[in-house]
């Protein structure tokens, strides 16, 4: 019974001091004539990006590299896979990847760079949304 007793009150003493952390969401998104990027980004937790061709203009290829760039920095490099959809001339590609506080204290000054077939797309990411 002391035993009980003294977990429950470590428990109300460890809840009481320390804080409670608040989960924040950002959401940026940009795009251009062809391209449009979005990451979600739960603050202390993980990262989702989201690239998507928004043109007919070509076919979207099989892979891109992609990097995010926060400020002067590169927090994110990889290289996406096409998700196959019904919309085959729309190409959806998809990555996630543990949160970074560089990334967090810098999420105003975020760019996405697209690299396929020689070519380096950049599409910064002006709309910032902030759910918390």
């Amino acid at each position: 019974m002391a035993i009980i007793i003294l977990v429950v009150v470590s428990l109300i003493f460890y809840s009481t001091r320390s804080p409670m952390r608040k989960n924040t969401t950002v959401d940026m998104i940009g795009e251009n004539d062809g391209w449009k990027a979005s990451l979600n980004m739960n603050i202390g937790y993980n990262s989702q990006l989201v690239v998507t061709l928004v043109t007919e203009d070509f076919e979207p290829p099989s892979k891109i590299s992609v990097d995010i760039l926060a400020k002067d920095q590169i927090v994110y490099n990889d290289k996406l896979t096409i998700v196959k959809d019904k919309f085959p001339h729309f190409g959806m590609y998809k990555g996630s990847f543990d949160s970074s506080k560089y990334l967090e204290r810098n999420y105003k000054d975020v760019s996405v760079l697209i690299n396929f077939n020689d070519e380096i797309i950049t599409i910064p990411l002006t709309s910032i949304k902030i759910i918390e």
